[in-house]
């Protein structure tokens, strides 16, 4: 027997089924390829119960991409909705006059597909805001505040079990005390959701902080704070929750202080110093006009503050960005600007937020400089930018939280008023795009994830 020919025959063999097996097996270059990516989004309505999803390409704002249309139920008009954070469902409220009822949906983008959460009557709410849902940010839950035409409620959807459940009911509209939810909040990680309750007695009120474990909804006990609050944030341990006081409007000016509750202790401490109360009334010592805050670990927080001190002769206003520490206080000056809008990227240990200037004061608040906006880094010490570009100036002096980060974690989206813009910056190249939005008509929406198909051309 010949075993080298043998051999060489076999390896010829094989060679040839290898030849054939790459042929069939390799991708055709011209098949199409079909992947996730994030597109800015905003709808109009184009007829009764007729929406179209405009798509925005944040790296060519210039592109242009067909909307997608989505039908509502017959007889709605949209009235407000929310993406969520990983852009693969909408929450929308859409209404219809002539029954007079309002519908909670979940509409899915891979799927184009409807799933209704509950109907409720008509109510007027103060603020188109306060309809919108809040989703946790993992995506798996969607809280919302709801009244069944006697009283309002906490409640909350759970998107894997596909369950609706009542977390906190109020008391009936018109009875005392008159108890109804005002605020939400989630935890970074998703574990725990914080309800805020007005608690009211013929014109007096006080707001409760009602904490809940999740998903099994577990009570973590209460604190009643007299005034009203907002603003809540969880530490990352879920051990603490910070809080603004007072956020009553008053003149010109907020009056504000932040506290810290120890979730489950009987009271909050005071952290900040801003106002003073002597004999049941304000002081005019300090005024501040915004406060806003990030936890950047579980005892550090980072807060942007701008505040007003009355003088004999004349105003003087502050701002500046500082380090505090939970317990200790104030530790650090971060910069003399504020710093605020503070949003954490997705996936990395990074932060986007405005920074401004105070320039002065007027009827309206603060007059803020344009500023800039900015990604950064958090070195336990120093603010370490890593992209920046100018921001658009506030409107009439008015501080808008609308920073809001791609699902993919690359870009931070925000807006301007005149003209109506979205501006992308891409933390990558640290430049920004701009899209021009129409004068009117249009809702805002947010980040969306769509499928998108291309074709790689043959050689």
């Amino acid at each position: 027997m010949n075993h080298p020919l043998m051999l060489i025959r076999w390896l010829f063999t094989f060679s040839c089924l290898l030849f054939l097996c790459l042929i069939v097996l390799s991708p055709d270059p011209t098949a199409a390829q079909t992947a996730i990516v994030s597109r800015y989004a905003y709808l109009t309505e184009s007829a009764p119960s007729q929406l179209q999803l405009h798509l925005i390409n944040p790296a060519n704002s210039n592109e242009r991409i067909a909307p997608i249309p989505i039908t509502l139920t017959a007889g709605y008009s949209l009235r407000v909705a929310n993406p969520s954070p990983d852009g693969r469902w909408l929450a929308v409220w859409s209404g219809n006059l002539a029954t007079t009822t309002m519908l909670l949906q979940l509409y899915q983008m891979s799927t184009g597909t409807w799933q209704t959460i509950l109907q409720i009557p008509t109510y007027q709410y103060r603020d188109v805001d306060d309809l919108i849902p809040v989703w946790s940010p993992n995506s798996q839950y969607l809280a919302f505040i709801t009244i069944d035409g006697t009283a309002f409620s906490a409640q909350l959807f759970m998107i894997a079990s596909q369950t609706l459940t009542t977390v906190r009911a109020g008391t009936a509209v018109g009875s005392l005390p008159f108890i109804y939810p005002i605020e939400l909040a989630w935890s970074q990680h998703s574990t725990r959701l914080a309800i805020v309750e007005s608690n009211c007695y013929n014109q007096l009120c006080t707001n409760d902080i009602r904490p809940f474990a999740i998903p099994s909804l577990t009570a973590l006990g209460e604190i009643r704070i007299d005034g009203t609050i907002c603003n809540l944030k969880w530490s990352p341990d879920n051990r603490r929750i910070s809080f603004i006081r007072d956020c009553d409007y008053n003149a010109a000016l907020y009056l504000s202080d932040i506290f810290i509750w120890e979730v489950g202790q009987q009271q909050a401490a005071r952290l900040t110093h801003f106002t003073n109360q002597l004999g049941g009334t304000w002081t005019q010592t300090f005024v501040t006009a915004s406060l806003d805050v990030l936890w950047y670990d579980a005892n550090q927080l980072l807060i942007g503050i701008a505040a007003m001190k009355t003088g004999s002769l004349a105003n003087l206003y502050t701002a500046e960005t500082a380090l505090y520490h939970s317990t200790a206080g104030r530790v650090a000056e971060l910069s003399d600007e504020i710093a605020y809008g503070w949003v954490r990227n997705p996936f990395l240990d990074e932060i986007t937020y405005r920074s401004l200037g105070v320039t002065s004061t007027n009827e309206k608040g603060f007059d803020f400089s344009p500023g800039s906006i900015r990604i950064a880094t958090f070195d336990g010490t120093n603010l370490v930018v890593t992209a920046q570009v100018p921001g658009p100036r506030p409107n009439w002096g008015k501080l808008e939280q609308s920073l809001y980060w791609s699902p993919d974690g690359r870009w931070v989206a925000y807006s301007q008023a005149n003209p109506p813009s979205y501006f992308f910056l891409d933390k990558i190249t640290a430049t920004t795009t701009q899209f021009l939005l129409p004068e009117n008509g249009y809702s805002p929406l947010g980040w969306v994830s769509v499928q998108q198909t291309t074709a790689t051309p043959a050689a």
